[in-house]
């Protein structure tokens, strides 16, 4: 695989942008995944807040101490970053099996469906908990599915295809589970803002199973695979050029000539 298969243009300043964007991602997702295995000292007492929230329990030790260990970051940025790559690793997960379907939103639709929703679940749920004024989290929330659905929608299309041993016209619609599933990464993402981690993975597991082992409709839809049918086809005479010239004079002959008259002028 070489720098081809992932830029259209490849440039150096290039390569040192998204190589040192990837590299920082790599070591931070490891640093927060390990961060709750990790006893992490701390002695600082902190002030107290001039207006504190009763919901948000401030501690020092985690919201204000920064660690070498955590690459800067404090134990509650580390917990944010562990809803984050979550998310994106079920999402992976999901878009793994829509790949593997040859369906259209594979594995980058995926994470990028689960990534934001986890997102704007952390946002809604932590970004006014340190003042006074009370906020309700699923506001954000209730959101998603709504805004998700422009999505899915896009992947929803309806064919008529004609059955060539009856002859029957059938009406066929694709991508309705390829849509479902991009609306549940976005639940999955949710989950994952949340914390909610067990309830994220059981539904990627059960989701995964259904569409893998769930029954099938025996109709042409989403679900359906393909099965290929022999078609015989009979020997034709090659055909020369003096066949060829012979054609098109006949064609010629059997067309009507169009005369114009000299005093028709067209502008």
């Amino acid at each position: 695989m070489t720098a081809g298969s992932f830029f259209t243009e490849f440039t150096f300043w290039k390569g040192i942008f998204y190589g040192c964007a990837a590299i920082y991602v790599v070591f931070t997702a490891i640093a927060v995944m390990i961060e709750p295995l990790l006893t992490l000292p701390c002695s600082y007492v902190g002030e107290e807040l001039t207006f504190p929230n009763v919901l948000y329990v401030h501690d020092p030790c985690r919201t204000d101490t920064r660690y070498w260990r955590l690459m800067g970051l404090t134990p509650v940025e580390a917990s944010f970053g562990r809803h984050i790559v979550m998310a994106v690793i079920l999402g992976s997960a999901i878009g793994y099996e829509r790949k593997s379907a040859d369906r259209p939103a594979g594995i980058r639709t995926m994470q990028l469906v689960a990534l934001a929703a986890s997102l704007f679940t952390v946002n809604s749920t932590f970004v006014f908990m340190v003042g006074p004024m009370h906020w309700d989290p699923a506001r954000v929330s209730a959101a998603l599915p709504s805004g998700v659905g422009f999505l899915g929608a896009a992947l929803i299309c309806k064919d008529v295809e004609k059955d060539s041993l009856t002859g029957e016209v059938q009406q066929i619609v694709r991508g309705l589970n390829t849509a479902a599933s991009v609306w549940l990464s976005a639940a999955v993402g949710v989950a994952c803002g949340g914390g909610l981690y067990f309830v994220a993975a059981f539904t990627t597991a059960l989701m995964l199973t259904l569409l893998r082992f769930g029954p099938r409709s025996m109709e042409r839809t989403d679900s359906f695979l393909g099965t290929q049918l022999p078609i015989a086809v009979p020997d034709r005479q090659p055909v020369n050029e003096e066949t060829k010239l012979t054609n098109r004079r006949s064609s010629l002959a059997s067309q009507k000539s169009v005369r114009m008259k000299p005093s028709m002028n067209f502008h």
